[in-house]
């Protein structure tokens, strides 16, 4: 059951990424639609509040941390959806598991994790597969840029928002820090967008359908992986979950046409779903 349930957070998680490049294709308005999409998200976790016994602490050690993530939640989000409308979503996907070596560093810093010979060999076959994508002499002719500026910066954020969530999530029950950790986010990034009332409502109308599928996916993905914790290993069910990068770079090629340096693409996968594995499982 948790082996399934870490597959069903993978291909939601793919699924996710694939609505998130079409919403940035149809739309200017970044910022409106992922505020929507974090408040609507929100909304929904915050149902589980009713299921859960209540655990919340507001001291200043828990509080500035809560605070700092909801901060980085609020521009990851933004900034993901900017990346994903410049970028090809295989190139993203591969791209965006530069994470993992900012969460490896993190974690030897603020949590003392050990530093292993698989985990920097893993750390450096990440770092790697960029290079790989990018060793043509051509390869940034059809790419953008900044769009690689922005996802390396998105998933340097998010992983920043990650380890303060693994610092911090345990001083309060699971259904209050996921759903503030949504709402509050959305409601930061509404105010960024700069929109009156008015026209965010209007942006939100005409893209509600892909903000609620956009939730749906991220949903089940988050609780499947939170459920799959109950059966299985946290560093097994992260491995499982990394497929999600295999599953969204298969449907780059193959629905989205994304055929430019694809045996690059490919050599990059391979070698970033073992990275994956490495990280997680050491």
């Amino acid at each position: 059951m948790g082996i399934f349930l870490a597959l069903v957070a993978a291909l939601g998680n793919a699924l996710f990424q694939v609505v998130m490049k079409l919403l940035g294709k149809r739309t200017k308005k970044i910022w409106v639609n992922a505020s929507a999409y974090e408040i609507t998200a929100g909304l929904v976790m915050l149902v589980a509040v009713f299921f859960e016994a209540p655990k919340y602490d507001f001291s200043t050690p828990a509080l500035i941390p809560l605070v700092l993530a909801w901060i980085m939640w609020g521009i990851v989000s933004g900034v993901n959806f900017m990346a994903v409308k410049k970028l090809e979503i295989s190139t993203n996907m591969i791209l965006s598991q530069f994470a993992l070596v900012v969460s490896f560093i993190g974690a030897v810093i603020l949590f003392n994790d050990k530093i292993t010979p698989l985990r920097i060999i893993g750390a450096i076959m990440i770092v790697a597969s960029t290079f790989i994508v990018f060793a043509k002499k051509d390869s940034f002719k059809n790419i953008s840029k900044s769009g690689i500026v922005l996802r390396i910066l998105a998933s340097t954020i998010f992983a920043i928002a990650g380890l303060l969530d693994k610092h911090n999530s345990m001083n309060f029950s699971i259904a209050i820090y996921t759903s503030t950790s949504y709402l509050v986010p959305g409601l930061l990034a509404a105010v960024f967008s700069r929109e009156n009332p008015a026209e965010y409502f209007i942006e939100v109308k005409k893209n509600f359908k892909y903000i609620l599928t956009l939730t749906l996916f991220s949903v089940i993905a988050y609780i499947s992986i939170l459920l799959s914790f109950r059966y299985i290993d946290t560093s097994l069910a992260y491995t499982i979950f990394s497929l999600s990068t295999l599953i969204t770079v298969a449907i780059g090629i193959v629905f989205f046409k994304e055929r430019d340096n694809l045996v690059r693409k490919v050599v990059a996968l391979i070698i970033v779903v073992i990275a994956a594995v490495i990280l997680n499982m050491s």
